[in-house]
């Protein structure tokens, strides 16, 4: 089961409550965070285990649905592309 670890700021701009977690694999555990440039927001995923970093944007408010979408689409697409098996 994929972990999202979410900052507070992102908590707060998706509107989202957090739901507590005791552990989870570190291979599948992901730190969110979001950043502001030129006035665009991009979303930020680092995977706890082995610091891969995933860029997502276009994704408003609210979308939280929409977040998890594109980052497993991402995800998928850059395991693809390196030729990892799934």
């Amino acid at each position: 089961m994929i972990t999202l670890r979410f900052t507070q700021a992102l908590l707060k701009d998706m509107k989202v409550t957090p739901i507590e977690i005791d552990k989870a694999d570190p291979l599948y555990s992901w730190h969110v965070n979001k950043h502001n440039l030129n006035n665009r927001k991009h979303i930020v995923f680092v995977n706890d285990l082995s610091r891969l970093c995933i860029l997502i944007d276009g994704v408003r408010t609210n979308q939280i649905n929409r977040l998890k979408e594109k980052f497993l689409q991402t995800l998928e697409s850059y395991l693809t592309h390196e030729e990892i098996n799934l």
